[in-house]
C-alpha cells in the first residue's frame, strides 16, 4: 500500500487528514490506513498501521460517544 499520499497533522494547508483522522473537507470520513504513514518504513509496517487504526477508531467512537 502506498505510504505518505495522505499527511495527517494540524496544519490544513498541509495536511489532508486531521491529528483524528478525519479527512479535511469531507463529513463521515475517517483515514487510518499506511497512507497516514509520512515514508515508507524499512520494516514491515503492519503492526504500525494497526496501531493507527485502532488509535482513529477509538478517537471516533470516544467522540460519538
Amino acid at each position: 500500500h502506498p505510504t505518505g499520499t495522505a499527511a495527517l497533522g494540524a496544519d490544513g494547508g498541509r495536511a489532508p487528514v486531521r491529528p483524528d483522522g478525519r479527512l479535511r473537507g469531507t463529513e463521515g470520513v475517517l483515514v487510518a490506513d499506511a497512507c497516514l504513514l509520512p515514508t515508507s518504513p524499512g520494516v514491515n509496517p503492519q503492526v504500525t498501521i494497526m496501531a493507527l487504526a485502532h488509535a482513529v477508531a477509538e478517537h471516533a467512537v470516544g467522540r460519538e460517544a
